[in-house]
Protein backbone atom coordinates (compact mmCIF):
# COMPACT_ATOMS: atom_id res chain seq x y z
CA UNK A 1 0.00 0.00 0.00
CA UNK A 2 3.05 2.45 0.89
CA UNK A 3 4.54 1.65 -2.07
CA UNK A 4 1.06 2.44 -4.44
CA UNK A 5 1.22 5.85 -2.97
CA UNK A 6 4.83 6.53 -3.23
CA UNK A 7 4.18 5.50 -7.19
CA UNK A 8 1.48 7.57 -7.54
CA UNK A 9 3.16 10.92 -5.42
CA UNK A 10 6.05 10.58 -7.89
CA UNK A 11 3.59 10.31 -10.96
CA UNK A 12 2.24 13.33 -9.97
CA UNK A 13 5.20 14.97 -8.96
CA UNK A 14 6.52 14.16 -13.05
CA UNK A 15 3.43 15.70 -14.66
CA UNK A 16 4.50 19.12 -13.23
CA UNK A 17 7.81 19.09 -14.65
CA UNK A 18 7.23 17.56 -18.59
CA UNK A 19 6.43 20.38 -20.63
CA UNK A 20 3.20 20.57 -21.97
CA UNK A 21 1.55 22.66 -24.67
CA UNK A 22 -0.54 25.13 -22.65
CA UNK A 23 -3.69 26.22 -24.13
CA UNK A 24 -3.41 30.28 -23.87
CA UNK A 25 -7.21 32.20 -24.16
CA UNK A 26 -6.77 34.89 -26.84
CA UNK A 27 -8.62 37.72 -26.78
CA UNK A 28 -10.93 38.92 -29.23
CA UNK A 29 -11.67 42.51 -30.48
CA UNK A 30 -14.78 42.81 -32.69
CA UNK A 31 -14.72 46.07 -34.83
CA UNK A 32 -17.20 47.69 -36.90
CA UNK A 33 -14.83 50.59 -39.01
CA UNK A 34 -15.27 54.14 -37.52
CA UNK A 35 -13.08 56.59 -35.37
CA UNK A 36 -14.33 54.76 -31.74
CA UNK A 37 -13.66 51.75 -33.24
CA UNK A 38 -9.92 52.50 -34.29
CA UNK A 39 -8.89 54.86 -31.06
CA UNK A 40 -10.18 51.33 -29.15
CA UNK A 41 -8.18 49.55 -31.41
CA UNK A 42 -4.63 51.91 -31.23
CA UNK A 43 -5.30 52.41 -27.71
CA UNK A 44 -5.71 48.53 -26.18
CA UNK A 45 -3.97 46.84 -28.85
CA UNK A 46 -1.01 45.08 -26.22
CA UNK A 47 -4.79 43.42 -25.03
CA UNK A 48 -5.70 42.29 -28.62
CA UNK A 49 -4.83 38.72 -29.69
CA UNK A 50 -7.41 38.22 -32.27
CA UNK A 51 -9.07 41.54 -34.68
CA UNK A 52 -12.58 40.32 -35.80
CA UNK A 53 -14.17 43.29 -38.15
CA UNK A 54 -17.49 42.77 -39.26
CA UNK A 55 -16.26 43.94 -42.96
CA UNK A 56 -18.05 41.41 -45.28
CA UNK A 57 -20.86 40.06 -46.47
CA UNK A 58 -22.30 37.50 -49.04
CA UNK A 59 -24.96 38.10 -51.76
CA UNK A 60 -27.70 36.38 -53.56
CA UNK A 61 -25.66 35.79 -56.11
CA UNK A 62 -22.78 34.36 -54.67
CA UNK A 63 -20.42 37.19 -54.30
CA UNK A 64 -18.53 38.27 -51.44
CA UNK A 65 -18.36 41.92 -50.80
CA UNK A 66 -16.50 44.39 -48.72
CA UNK A 67 -12.90 44.64 -47.22
CA UNK A 68 -10.71 46.14 -44.41
CA UNK A 69 -8.63 49.01 -44.45
CA UNK A 70 -5.35 48.31 -45.27
CA UNK A 71 -3.69 50.68 -42.63
CA UNK A 72 -5.62 48.46 -39.94
CA UNK A 73 -3.99 45.34 -41.58
CA UNK A 74 -1.14 46.99 -41.53
CA UNK A 75 -1.37 48.12 -37.87
CA UNK A 76 -2.14 44.21 -37.57
CA UNK A 77 0.63 42.69 -38.60
CA UNK A 78 3.09 45.28 -37.43
CA UNK A 79 1.60 44.76 -34.04
CA UNK A 80 1.02 40.65 -34.11
CA UNK A 81 -3.02 40.78 -34.16
CA UNK A 82 -4.43 38.14 -36.47
CA UNK A 83 -7.72 39.18 -38.25
CA UNK A 84 -10.44 36.93 -38.49
CA UNK A 85 -13.25 38.82 -40.00
CA UNK A 86 -17.13 38.35 -39.92
CA UNK A 87 -19.11 37.71 -43.30
CA UNK A 88 -22.85 38.43 -43.15
CA UNK A 89 -25.43 37.31 -44.47
CA UNK A 90 -25.99 40.96 -46.59
CA UNK A 91 -27.92 43.16 -43.72
CA UNK A 92 -28.52 40.07 -42.30
CA UNK A 93 -31.10 39.33 -44.22
CA UNK A 94 -33.46 36.46 -43.92
CA UNK A 95 -34.02 36.41 -48.02
CA UNK A 96 -30.34 36.13 -48.70
CA UNK A 97 -29.52 33.84 -45.96
CA UNK A 98 -32.05 31.14 -47.41
CA UNK A 99 -31.17 32.01 -51.23
CA UNK A 100 -27.58 30.87 -50.28
CA UNK A 101 -28.60 28.00 -47.98
CA UNK A 102 -30.13 26.14 -50.42
CA UNK A 103 -27.98 26.62 -53.17
CA UNK A 104 -24.94 24.22 -52.45
CA UNK A 105 -23.36 25.04 -55.52
CA UNK A 106 -23.38 29.30 -54.35
CA UNK A 107 -22.28 28.15 -51.14
CA UNK A 108 -18.83 26.42 -52.95
CA UNK A 109 -18.00 29.82 -55.12
CA UNK A 110 -18.55 31.72 -51.35
CA UNK A 111 -16.46 29.53 -49.85
CA UNK A 112 -13.85 29.40 -52.62
CA UNK A 113 -14.15 32.93 -52.78
CA UNK A 114 -13.29 33.70 -48.78
CA UNK A 115 -9.98 30.98 -49.01
CA UNK A 116 -8.59 33.32 -51.53
CA UNK A 117 -9.54 36.73 -49.90
CA UNK A 118 -8.01 34.50 -46.59
CA UNK A 119 -4.90 33.23 -48.32
CA UNK A 120 -4.48 36.76 -49.88
CA UNK A 121 -5.06 39.05 -46.75
CA UNK A 122 -3.31 36.41 -44.79
CA UNK A 123 -6.32 35.85 -42.55
CA UNK A 124 -6.33 33.72 -38.89
CA UNK A 125 -9.53 32.72 -40.46
CA UNK A 126 -13.46 33.69 -40.83
CA UNK A 127 -16.40 34.01 -38.78
CA UNK A 128 -19.52 33.12 -40.56
CA UNK A 129 -22.02 35.48 -39.32
CA UNK A 130 -25.53 35.05 -40.66
CA UNK A 131 -28.26 35.70 -38.45
CA UNK A 132 -32.29 36.57 -38.89
CA UNK A 133 -32.36 32.85 -39.90
CA UNK A 134 -35.63 31.04 -39.66
CA UNK A 135 -35.02 27.79 -37.69
CA UNK A 136 -35.87 25.35 -40.42
CA UNK A 137 -32.42 26.31 -41.77
CA UNK A 138 -30.53 25.41 -38.94
CA UNK A 139 -29.16 22.12 -40.39
CA UNK A 140 -28.34 23.78 -43.30
CA UNK A 141 -26.09 26.31 -42.10
CA UNK A 142 -24.08 23.56 -40.02
CA UNK A 143 -23.49 21.91 -43.19
CA UNK A 144 -22.87 25.32 -45.01
CA UNK A 145 -20.26 26.31 -42.42
CA UNK A 146 -18.66 22.33 -41.95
Amino acid sequence: MKTGKIFVYIFISILFFLPFKSFALERVFYFRDGDLSRESLFKYHPYIDVLSPQAYFATENGEVKGDIDEKIINFCKKNKIKIMPLITNNKFSQKTAEVILDNPPLQDDIIATMIDIAKKKNFYGWQIDFEQMDFSYRDKFSLFVK
